[in-house]
């Protein structure tokens, strides 16, 4: 049964790997496989049966093994009435490091709210 399951993930590396653009990365539904797979055979016989770079599969095996952290909310409320003209600062910083800083002259707080929502709801 075990050589059953190992052959489904290696199939399934196969198929990829056969309509795959070159550096196109192994989807993550791929590396969840492997890791399971591992979990059974050892994760040195993973990573030669299925080609995979071994210490990247392990930083996948570590990864699913550490405590998923609560996710951060999607939606707060930011209290417009503390921003005060004539001048503000409105600063934003995302779980990726990405920053906005707004200094305002004599906007609103709806003015201030919404370029900042447009601003940051543009960026790549």
């Amino acid at each position: 049964m075990k050589q059953v399951k190992l052959a489904a993930v290696k199939r399934a590396f196969a198929r990829w790997r056969a309509k795959k653009r070159p550096g196109q990365a192994v989807p993550e539904e791929l590396w969840d496989r492997a890791v399971a797979a591992s979990k059974v055979h050892g994760p040195t016989r993973i990573a030669a049966e299925l080609r995979l770079n071994h210490s990247t599969l392990k930083k996948k095996i570590d990864g699913a093994a550490a405590p998923k952290s609560s996710p951060s909310p999607e939606f707060f409320e930011l209290p417009l009435g503390q921003l005060r003209p004539p001048e503000s600062t409105l600063e934003l910083e995302d779980v990726t490091g990405a920053r906005l800083r707004l200094v305002l002259q004599g906007a609103r707080p709806e003015e201030v709210a919404a370029a900042a929502c447009q601003i940051w709801g543009s960026r790549p």
